[in-house]
């Protein structure tokens, strides 16, 4: 990764600041605090990363992996957002998936990201589940909301077996039909705005004082094939991962190891340039299937200048958390 990170710096001018940093791909929690640091380290000696108070650095974090001491170093390494994947509370849907998650664990890596002045905590959780129903999920958005996290995103499961081996492991007989999980989404609504959440749209809510919120009033909120975007006017840089959005929303996307100097000049001609380095950790088996996940660091680089660009790629942050690539979903 060392490696790759020097590849990527030299695409691009690391003198502009990172203003939003990502770890997802759903477990980078997995890696020892050691190699966060070493990581982190890493990251800091190629691009230039801004101090906490113009940051939105956020993570993705399994609770089963992350202990309050694992929290408070993500916080002393940079990271204001933190990113839950819950899925649901509910025993029977949790063992039904293989993913066995207390919600006092869920409680207490909540309380280590207040008690260390995280900025924002989102919360994934998914319906469409193996023994799902609208009461169960019901009991499951009244604990969320009693824990009163600063964001919430609900997700659709989507059962492709055919393509998601680890999906084979599912009894079909116990997944919701569709008139339940549209009923649970009804549900999802009618509970997270009675008590005071707004629904941002498709899948996301978030407290009347988050940022989301704020740039939702502003009308300067924007989504794309990654999530919801509230710094549209930063360019994004991802390993491995080149794309290229134009101003008639066409997208295309390409795997490729190195982003050559050429394809990055083309593109910003065509002032439509939203590409990064997508950089994966080891991988790690899964603890809900014998599948595995791999972790992903995304980096946002500030524009030179103020206006926004033609077209901007964000990924979905703490800002706007992403949920489990065990269970695909619609979003």
């Amino acid at each position: 990764m060392k490696h790759e990170l020097a590849m990527q710096a030299a695409l691009v001018d690391t003198a502009r600041p990172v203003t939003q940093l990502h770890w997802g791909g759903d477990t980078p929690t997995f890696l020892s605090h050691g190699e966060m640091r070493e990581l982190m380290a890493a990251t800091a000696k190629h691009f230039a990363l801004v101090p906490n108070e113009r940051a939105e650095y956020s993570i993705e974090v399994d609770p089963r992996e992350a202990s309050a001491e694992t929290i408070a170093l993500l916080r002393e390494l940079g990271f204001n957002r933190l990113s839950l994947g819950v899925q649901d509370f509910d025993e029977r849907v949790q063992c039904a998936i293989n993913s066995i998650q207390p919600r006092a664990m869920m409680e207490t890596v909540l309380h280590a990201a207040r008690e260390h002045g995280f900025k924002s905590v989102s919360v994934d959780l998914i319906y469409g589940l193996p023994n799902q129903s609208v009461e169960s999920f019901t009991r499951t958005l009244d604990a969320i909301v009693g824990m009163r996290p600063d964001r919430v995103s609900v997700f659709g499961y989507v059962h492709m077996p055919a393509l998601f081996k680890m999906q084979r492991q599912i009894d079909e007989d116990a997944l919701p039909e569709l008139a339940v999980r549209l009923a649970i989404l009804e549900r999802v609504i009618e509970c997270m705005s009675d008590v005071g959440y707004v629904y941002i749209s498709m899948d996301h809510f978030a407290l009347p004082d988050d940022e989301l919120t704020r740039v939702l009033d502003a009308g300067t909120l924007q989504r794309n094939f990654q999530g919801y975007s509230t710094h549209a006017n930063c360019d994004l840089d991802r390993h491995r991962r080149v794309v290229c959005l134009s101003a008639r929303s066409a997208m295309c996307t390409r795997r490729t190891r190195a982003i050559s100097k050429a394809t990055r000049r083309a593109s910003t001609a065509a002032g439509s340039l939203s590409c990064a380095a997508y950089a994966s950790a080891p991988t790690t088996a899964c603890a809900a299937t014998s599948s595995c996940t791999s972790c992903a660091a995304a980096c946002w680089i500030s524009p030179r200048s103020s206006a926004p660009t033609a077209s901007s790629s964000v990924r979905r942050s703490g800002t706007n958390s992403r949920t489990s690539r065990r269970w695909p979903t619609t979003a």
